[in-house]
């Protein structure tokens, strides 16, 4: 294998650059109207690395991404907007995400439920074998992310055994439900059309635009940041609330900040986090129990349909479908990426909607598990 320690960030480095010149090219055309551009950011290293490269988990281009490389995108996205542009979030769209993470905690209760009545098998599998407690990680990880995932696997007591199943099914529908996200949101205009929504309008005015934008001053200010925040212990859910606060902070007060250069930055940086996630992709070691997958399937087509429904109710731009369901399932990584396939301007909003979802996640697990506990002992 031609595994080495630093071949890998090249190989990071040529991702980013194929995926820019597809992006760019009139010949495929055609090719990205189906598989966007950046989508191939996470496909090319998951089919590269199992076959040369191996690059495991423990490598230290994860930490780096982890550590460095995806606070400085989450800082750069909310640099690029403005205070006026960020409202776009608040009132229904928040309204109709926090409903959204709702339907996701609940519809595994009413899948205990209906399973258990209807199938000896599944209510075996439910019941003796303890396949509800699976259901407490996967709220957690569709919700709040790794960390709340780990929490709730805890506070549910899931078998380790049962656990490795959900890990491996997780990462699997995660990245189905992307490659669907991803071609949904970009047929959203035609959806909004269809059931006469209007389509998200940005206000691209900013506060500062009297003085002549400087990218040099703006990166020096941002590496600054990124620098500083070393020096303090935090969490990483911490690290992602604080240089968001910071970035509309700078957006909005230093009046030769370039907002459109740093926007421009966050998409290569977006790219750089896709590819090296796309390399922990490995289906070789796939376990599967069917009852788990079929519960998992069909808890996520459930929780889509009823929050699609939802947002006709509530008569919002169908955009906010998909991008709630990246920034609940996918989080902080994925989610601009999917936004950036309808409008570029929608990333930051993205990365709100995803640390709502980081903070409540391990809210939500609990829920789930009152629920269960109450529906349990009636089964």
């Amino acid at each position: 294998m031609i595994f080495n320690d630093y071949l890998v960030f090249v190989f990071i480095t040529i991702c980013v650059y194929l995926v820019l010149k597809v992006e760019k090219s009139s010949r495929l055309e055609k090719f990205t109207r189906w598989i966007p551009a950046i989508l191939l950011a996470y496909l090319i290293p998951a089919i590269v690395n199992p076959l040369f490269l191996e690059i495991p988990e423990s490598h230290l281009i994860h930490n780096l991404s982890m550590e460095l490389l995806l606070p400085l995108t989450v800082l750069c996205a909310m640099s690029s907007i403005s205070l006026i542009d960020i409202k776009i979030v608040a009132g229904k769209p928040l309204v109709y995400f926090l409903l959204s993470s709702a339907i996701i905690a609940i519809c595994p209760v009413i899948l205990i439920m209906i399973f258990s009545l209807t199938s000896s098998s599944f209510q075996e599998f439910l019941i003796i074998e303890k396949g509800y407690t699976s259901t407490l990680p996967v709220v957690g990880s569709w919700i709040g992310g790794s960390s709340s995932m780990l929490v709730l696997k805890e506070i549910a007591k899931t078998p380790e055994s049962l656990f490795l199943s959900v890990l491996v099914l997780d990462n699997l529908i995660v990245n189905i439900w992307t490659l669907f996200l991803f071609q949904w949101i970009k047929k959203t205009p035609t959806f909004n059309k269809r059931f006469n929504r209007d389509e998200v309008n940005f206000k691209t005015e900013h506060i500062n635009e009297k003085q002549k934008p400087n990218l040099w001053l703006s990166f020096v200010i941002i590496i600054l940041t990124l620098g500083l925040s070393r020096l303090f212990d935090l969490s990483f859910l911490h690290k992602i609330i604080l240089f968001s606060f910071l970035g509309m902070l700078l957006a909005n007060l230093i009046p030769f900040w370039d907002h459109k250069s740093l926007q421009k930055l966050s998409k290569l940086l977006i790219i750089s986090v896709m590819s090296i996630l796309g390399l922990k992709l490995n289906l070789n070691y796939l376990e599967f129990n069917p009852l788990l997958i079929i519960f998992l399937g069909m808890w996520m087509l459930i929780q889509f349909s009823l929050s699609f429904w939802l947002a006709l109710k509530m008569n919002i731009s169908l955009v906010w479908v998909p991008l709630a369901s990246m920034a609940n399932v996918g989080g902080v990584s994925t989610a601009p990426a999917v936004a950036s396939a309808y409008d570029k301007r929608l990333m930051p909003h993205a990365i709100v909607l995803a640390i709502v979802s980081m903070v409540t996640g391990t809210f939500w697990g609990l829920i789930t598990l009152q629920l269960v506990k109450w529906l349990v002992p009636l089964i």
